[in-house]
């Protein structure tokens, strides 16, 4: 290994992971090295670091030991408050920043010791002087109204309810008791974002969901109980792009699917030269360029288009 050293061996990979996020996020170089058996979780998941760094982050990491998360968001702003309503009962706090670069996800956490846990607990739970304002089912939907918020400055808590399981139950938006009206009135303009349509069919609702997210269009979600239809909104921004995913989903048909854009590009041009209609749908993700091209064609021509592309495989 080098001048490598382990520094611990955990049981579970959320453990090292956490640790190892810990020593960078302390400008100590790190890496895991899992031997757990995929299928039956045996074996140790290893952190390593430099031998020079070795006594800097047994000292750091025996100071986090003893630490429980008591929350966490996708949005900095509403943890740090938290951290600061926390830190003025004299309890110490450790804040960290995770981020998937894989899957492009973003965690702010917020620990306190052991045993300060209950007193924090105790006072999230009562939360002298702040108003919970809305709860959502789901963290990206609390979060398109966060940013809102925080973009007017109103500031923001954002706690999660969980339950026996660690399951999240709701993601609760609070604000100070004085802003409660303007952040109502705020959230109801739903500023910057566009009425995208309203459904009363569930199923087609939740089609036009998962099509728009799969495509990186974020998707505000409501739903009208007195009307009995649901709402979807999207970004003004993404209005255009978004009636094109969906307009493609709807009348055309997907019978291609690339990992080389170029050969997607060279069967498009063929099908356009046999007047044959078609477009690209691109599901890479722009940074990492993970996932696929699919070429899309209309109904009425999906026999004769995989008919001419069978010519020239």
């Amino acid at each position: 290994m080098g001048n490598w050293k382990k520094i611990n061996a955990y049981t579970r990979f959320d453990q090292a992971l956490l640790r190892k996020d810990l020593l960078i996020k302390n400008d100590i170089e790190a890496f895991i090295i899992d031997k757990q058996d995929s299928a039956f979780l045996l074996g140790d998941v290893n952190v390593y670091v430099k031998e020079e760094d070795f006594d800097n982050a047994t000292e750091l990491i025996n100071e986090f030991e003893g630490w429980s998360r008591i929350n966490n968001f996708t949005r900095s702003k509403p943890v740090n408050r938290l951290k600061a309503v926390i830190e003025e009962l004299g309890i110490e706090t450790l804040f960290l920043h995770k981020e998937d670069e894989e899957n492009q996800l973003k965690s702010f956490e917020l620990y306190v010791s052991n045993k300060n846990k209950n007193k924090a607990i105790s006072h999230i739970n009562n939360l002298p002087g702040w108003e919970s304002i809305l709860t959502f089912p789901a963290v990206t939907q609390a979060a398109y109204r966060d940013d809102i918020l925080e973009d007017n400055n109103i500031p923001t808590l954002v706690l999660k309810k969980r339950n026996k399981k660690q399951e999240i139950t709701g993601v609760i938006i609070y604000v100070q008791e004085f802003n409660v009206q303007e952040a109502h009135d705020l959230i109801n303009t739903r500023a910057g974002w566009e009425l995208f349509g309203q459904y009363q069919d569930n199923e087609l609702w939740d089609k036009h969901n998962k099509i728009l997210v799969s495509n990186n269009i974020p998707v505000w979600e409501e739903t009208n109980d007195e009307a009995g239809y649901k709402l979807i909104y999207v970004p003004s921004k993404n209005y255009d792009h978004a009636s094109e995913v969906i307009e493609i989903h709807t009348n055309w048909v997907d019978i291609k699917e690339y990992q080389d854009p170029g050969k997607a590009q060279l069967d498009k041009d063929f099908l356009n030269k046999n007047n044959i209609e078609s477009t690209i749908i691109n599901y890479k993700d722009s940074a990492f360029l993970l996932g696929s091209l699919h070429l899309f064609v209309k109904e009425e021509s999906v026999e004769e288009a995989k008919k001419l592309l069978e010519k020239v495989e």
